[in-house]
């Protein structure tokens, strides 16, 4: 998933050998923009010419390519055997990881930048993620249909992050949303002071990112405001 974890701390214990070398290539139809995600050996990276591509880690090797309609700039997500993402159309996919056959589609009225998270809400597997169309969207990843939207003043980009049962949206219409994920209802929403296009990363209770007037905020959530 986006950043490695709901929280978006973009961590890992993973270790890098000594010296970096290229070991292989794969062409992406007019380049890639977004983030590759890797499961099971499997490389999945959407391209600007609007194919997922799920290529072998170890050599490179295509397993297979999903067309979409429109340029792929969300990063892929996979959880439980699917792929989930979004496209320049405003359309949010879950295609089979392992043949790369659609499962379901959804339609927005916007492009798709945001990542998904799939998260266990109450017993039940969700899928959330915003749209340019200015809502934040919570799926049943069964099914593909709306559990809850929650809207927003301006179009959403970045990432919502996952923590204590609730999606942390920040927008570009300068507020951090702190969304309930069972019901979608807001719990709080924090003026931040500019619009921003960020992911919020999580730590120890403080979700901080960037803003468009060139500072980094740091909201404490438990209290629903800006910390620093």
């Amino acid at each position: 998933m986006f950043r490695g974890n709901p929280q978006q701390t973009g961590s890992t214990e993973a270790t890098l050998p000594d010296r970096l070398a290229v070991r292989w290539k794969a062409t992406a139809p007019d380049g890639v923009s977004s983030t590759a995600a890797i499961v099971g050996g499997v490389v999945y990276v959407g391209s600007d010419g609007g194919e997922l591509l799920a290529l072998d880690l170890a050599t490179g090797a295509e397993r297979w390519r999903f067309k979409a309609t429109e340029a792929i700039r969300s990063s892929p997500t996979v959880a439980e055997g699917v792929v989930y993402f979004g496209d320049g159309d405003g359309v949010f996919f879950a295609v089979s990881a392992a043949d790369g056959a659609e499962k379901w589609r959804f339609d927005t009225q916007g492009e798709i930048i945001s990542s998904a998270h799939v998260v266990d809400v109450s017993g039940a597997s969700r899928v959330v993620f915003g749209s340019y169309d200015g809502n934040l969207y919570c799926l049943s990843t069964d099914s593909g249909k709306v559990v809850w939207r929650f809207e927003m003043a301006d179009r959403v980009h970045g990432a919502a992050a996952i923590v204590d049962g609730a999606a942390l949206a920040s927008g570009c219409d300068g507020f951090l949303h702190i969304i309930d994920l069972k019901d979608g209802v807001a719990r709080a929403n924090v003026e931040l002071g500019a619009p921003t296009p960020a992911s919020p990363a999580v730590e120890n209770g403080r979700a901080i990112f960037g803003v468009y007037d060139e500072s980094v905020v740091c909201v404490d959530i438990a209290n629903a405001k800006v910390a620093w």
